[in-house]
């Protein structure tokens, strides 16, 4: 191993750090924040693969069916997540639409797919040749990725909405607070640190 692949970016303050060649298997933290850099002390990525399997399975139910029920001033409806961009459009909201499409629905179903393909190759030893840009789309999709603002964004409306009228949670409510948890499990134990030495141990 060169000199340029034993270094480390350190994944809460970004410090380059050369890690000792010989020592994957050794505990190292970074000098200056003293985060763990080691991928070997990180454990496998099964958790996020799960997570991610898991998210994808929710994700149509989560954006389809009906997340609240609303009878407020004579006026009955109830509303998913791709209704509220259907709507948005339909008031010609369209820059607000397109925000909401990439940041809750797109972004989040990339996040998934993405780190569910770059798990696989890593747990089936295979090295694509799109490998590396697999990695950086699904560290960039992690960036773009906002559902938890959308889901506090209803949360907040959910709770001022219940004096003036009457309104109830519907099926898609746990099947999104469900994907939710799968997206954030996912980004959280996701190691790109793993990716990258996987990629660097491919045979030449």
């Amino acid at each position: 191993m060169t000199e340029a692949d034993s270094l480390c970016a350190c994944p809460d303050c970004d410090l380059l750090v050369t890690l000792p060649s010989s020592g994957k298997a050794d505990h190292h933290t970074c000098p200056r924040c003293d985060a763990v850099l080691s991928p070997a002390q990180r454990g496998p990525d099964n958790l996020a693969l799960a997570a991610a399997v898991s998210g994808l399975i929710l994700f149509a139910p989560a954006i389809t069916l009906p997340l609240m029920k609303v009878d407020m001033l004579g006026q009955h409806g109830s509303h998913s997540l791709v209704s509220g961009v259907g709507r948005l459009l339909a008031e010609q909201e369209t820059p607000v639409a397109l925000l909401v499409l990439l940041c809750t629905i797109a972004a989040p179903f990339l996040q998934l797919l993405f780190t569910a393909l770059t798990c696989i190759c890593i747990r089936q030893g295979w090295h694509p040749s799109r490998f590396p840009q697999l990695v950086r789309a699904t560290h960039k999709m992690q960036e773009w990725s906002m559902l938890e603002v959308f889901a506090m964004g209803a949360l907040v409306a959910y709770i001022k909405m219940m004096d003036p009228g009457e309104i109830s949670l519907a099926t898609g409510a746990p099947c999104l607070t469900g994907l939710l948890l799968c997206v954030i499990l996912a980004g959280q134990h996701f190691h790109s640190e793993l990716a990258w030495q996987h990629w660097s141990e491919r045979p030449q």
